[in-house]
């Protein structure tokens, strides 16, 4: 396996070929997160057909997410030993059978394992090719062009909350999943374009690697790639667990993490519990997601600047949103909700977007990208 070094870099073009990358990538993230995030809409149909309680039919939402983001350092390994096109376009597909095929469980335990497990690693595979692909491409505008690419999450709730709720009224929510299955499908001809780049050393001498070469063996041995994620989990991750800002800012990580998933999931209901409509319902999830949209891209484009201060521009709106979340059980009118939902929007966008780059910050761009591999993230 090769992994890129500090005298191993990525020459990125900074434009042409890596703007396409940049709306590939956008376009993955709408997809994946349209249809994560507005599960929400699915769980009262999902909860009446299996009656299993409210805590276990929100397990799949948490599995699919939590899954995506655990696969992390197997996805470092196989982008490595591949490379991100590769990697993408059997996510996509992978992500495309679990979920059409959760959709003929017989209960929810085989549900959770098909819609969260396997689609979980589809989607895993899908989402760490397509932020790593956008670093490699550009460096310039780097933040920007991260931004512009996971807005795509907010475009994806912002179209995906009434697209979901018109084909649930129409097919009900089965035949909603058939549909959503075949969109997400797209994932994998999107990542077509995911071109592999050629690393150079520090003295512009062509380096390929192992990944990138075009005789490479690229026959998959399960074996070989274990022993590549042990190695890799020791040669990079270990080493950044010495730094305390590293392990302060992945523990806010973590938190966050766990915590913005919850008003995509329970607004739905929590506006039902309120006497709002199932439409009301499905307007403040895209609220949410516009909202999320328009932050990514402010962030992004305000990061670029050197006087910019990326990690109080990432904290701000995190902290706002955490304390506006303390009160939402206060929250009765659509109004309200709203407004709430522009919040915590602002709050998620700049933490998919200026993530990435406080951990550049933090540890160097190579460093990064390999603690990215390690799947710090989650």
């Amino acid at each position: 396996m090769t992994v890129v070094s500090n005298d191993q870099i990525t020459k990125a073009p900074d434009g042409g070929w890596g703007w396409i990358v940049v709306m590939a990538s956008f376009m993955q993230h709408a997809l994946i997160d349209g249809m994560t995030c507005t599960f929400g809409i699915f769980y009262d149909d999902i909860l009446a057909t299996f009656n299993e309680g409210s805590a276990r039919t929100q397990v799949l939402s948490s599995i699919i997410v939590g899954v995506s983001f655990l696969i992390g350092p197997f996805t470092g390994v196989l982008i490595n030993r591949f490379d991100c096109r590769s990697v993408a376009m059997v996510g996509g597909a992978v992500g495309f059978m679990g979920t059409l095929l959760s959709t003929f469980s017989k209960n929810l335990n085989i549900m959770i394992l098909l819609y969260g497990v396997v689609g979980g690693i589809g989607l895993g595979l899908v989402y760490s090719p397509s932020l790593v692909i956008v670093s490699y491409y550009l460096d310039k505008r780097r933040a920007l062009a991260t931004g512009i690419a996971t807005c795509g999450s907010g475009v994806g709730c912002l179209v995906f909350s009434p697209v979901n709720q018109v084909l649930i009224d129409t097919y009900r929510w089965k035949g909603a999943l058939w549909i959503v299955s075949a969109i997400l499908f797209n994932c994998t001809l999107f990542a077509v374009v995911y071109r592999p780049l050629k690393f150079t050393n520090r003295k512009n001498n062509p380096v390929e690697p192992i990944a990138m070469s075009s005789n490479a063996n690229t026959s998959f041995d399960l074996k070989k790639t274990v022993d590549e994620l042990k190695q890799s989990l020791k040669t990079i991750t270990v080493p950044f667990f010495t730094d305390s800002a590293f392990l302060l800012f992945m523990t806010s990580s973590v938190l966050v993490a766990m915590g913005i998933q919850i008003p995509y999931n329970l607004l739905p209901t929590f506006a039902l519990a309120k006497g709002l409509s199932d439409s009301d319902g499905a307007l403040l999830i895209s609220i949410l997601g516009m909202s999320n949209t328009v932050s990514m891209v402010l962030s992004g484009l305000v990061a670029d600047y050197p006087w910019a201060d990326s990690i109080l521009t990432y904290s701000v709106p995190l902290l706002i949103g955490g304390v506006a979340s303390v009160f939402v059980s206060c929250y009765s009118d659509f109004i309200t909700l709203a407004i709430y939902c522009i919040v915590i929007g602002v709050g998620i966008g700049t933490y998919g977007d200026l993530r990435l780059q406080t951990y550049e910050f933090i540890l160097g761009y190579y460093n990064y990208a390999g603690v990215y591999y390690a799947g710090a993230p989650v």
